[in-house]
């Protein structure tokens, strides 16, 4: 994995600039900023937050790369050069990875490569660059820029609806496990106190209650070791809820396999749609999008049909055979018994976008019922360890 390494550089203009790039050491770091055309002032030094966020994150930001297309698109229509245009794109970008991969791309524009070529070697998607490397001989690349532009802006709409469902119990559940450590170390050894003290020392535990002060106090004397595990133990949760085992786990639940399986579809044929449209075979497609499709189900129904496309089948036969679902086989057939594939393909995304706005909803509803019934049991426990043995203590007494 690359590193982060803020760097001070004099660019093209003879102006000084501070910036992040990204490299395997500081050395590779400083040979890639005069690749980029880049003077250096001094050698990088690493940048902590950054490579935290490189290990975390993965890729270009996705509203950041769709606002890049856009403004590409704008400056071609207007009669800009591509190095004019990324000289200026360079400037506003924010995500140091994509600023980056703009100044290589210049450079190897500069140096004579096609924009595609360019895009290509700079790590840019392969869609997008087949997208621009098909139009690009009719003249069309602005053109496909702001239509790769205006799906991605669709898609990552599409993925804050979704994510916006998941942050709040996220947080709750963040909240509750801070919460938890509190309570253990600070309020634990206070309330234990009070019970030794309160009512001449009557007051008798309930043996979950006793069980947890018993806990509380040996976390409390090991407290270094104690925080270092709980610590611990968040980021292997947290580890283990982003891997693919996890996303396995909750495709079970019926529900979120149909908001997975259908936001995957929407914008997988959605770009299958863009690069047909482009002039890019249905072979090329199918193997393009098989390598970008990140469910393992999706990836094996887009490579069945990647090879009974080149065994000769008509996509309306091969989508049948290769395992994609029924809703999938029912609008393509549709679209191409229509005589218009592109625009039936781009129908059918919007009603698959439609339906995972809704079901998103419906998911959204349940998982606010389920945060309230975790918190309602935090707080009876947070009771029944706290407050219940007193009141039981005095009631015995009355």
């Amino acid at each position: 994995m690359d590193k982060a390494f803020n760097y001070r550089a004099k660019n093209r203009k003879r102006e000084l600039i501070d910036g992040v790039v990204y490299a395997a050491d500081a050395d590779t770091a400083y040979i890639k900023l005069t690749q980029m055309g880049y003077t250096p002032s001094d050698m990088p030094t690493l940048n902590v937050k950054y490579t935290i966020r490189n290990f975390l994150t993965k890729g270009f930001d996705r509203k950041e790369l769709a606002r890049f297309y856009g403004s590409m698109a704008k400056r071609l229509k207007n009669g800009r050069s591509v190095p004019e245009g990324l000289d200026n794109a360079i400037e506003f970008v924010d995500d140091p990875r994509l600023k980056q991969s703009l100044a290589m791309m210049r450079q190897f524009v500069q140096e004579g490569n096609s924009l595609a070529a360019a895009m290509k070697l700079s790590g840019f998607p392969l869609r997008d660059v087949e997208i621009v490397r098909s139009t690009a001989e009719a003249g069309k690349s602005a053109e496909s820029l702001s239509r790769i532009s205006q799906e991605m802006f669709r898609a990552e709409t599409l993925r804050k609806s979704i994510m916006a469902v998941i942050r709040m119990p996220t947080i709750v559940l963040f909240i509750m496990y801070v919460a938890i450590y509190g309570v253990t170390v600070f309020i634990a050894p206070v309330m234990m106190k009070f019970f030794k003290n309160a009512l001449g020392g009557n007051v008798k535990l309930p043996a979950f209650a006793k069980a947890y002060y018993d806990f509380a106090a040996s976390f409390k004397q090991n407290l270094t070791l104690s925080t270092i595990l709980y610590i611990a133990l968040l980021v292997s949760i947290v580890w283990f809820v982003r891997s693919p085992t996890f996303r396995r786990m909750l495709e079970k639940i019926k529900i979120v396999q149909v908001i997975a399986e259908r936001s995957d579809m929407s914008n997988l044929w959605t770009s299958f749609a863009m690069l047909y449209d482009a002039g890019i075979n249905t072979e090329e497609a199918t193997k393009l999008l098989a390598a970008a499709a990140a469910r393992p189900q999706t990836k094996e129904a887009f490579m069945n049909m990647h090879r009974l496309l080149r065994s000769g089948a008509p996509i309306e036969s091969a989508v049948v055979k290769a395992g994609f679902p029924v809703y999938i086989v029912r609008g393509i057939q549709a679209a191409v018994s229509g005589g218009d594939l592109v625009g039936g393909l781009e129908d059918l995304c919007k009603d698959l976008a439609a339906d995972v706005e809704e079901y998103t909803m419906k998911l959204k509803d349940n998982i606010q019922l389920a945060a309230t019934g975790v918190l309602s049991a935090f707080v009876l426990a947070f009771f029944m360890v706290t407050y219940y043995p007193i009141i039981s203590a005095t009631l015995a007494q009355v």
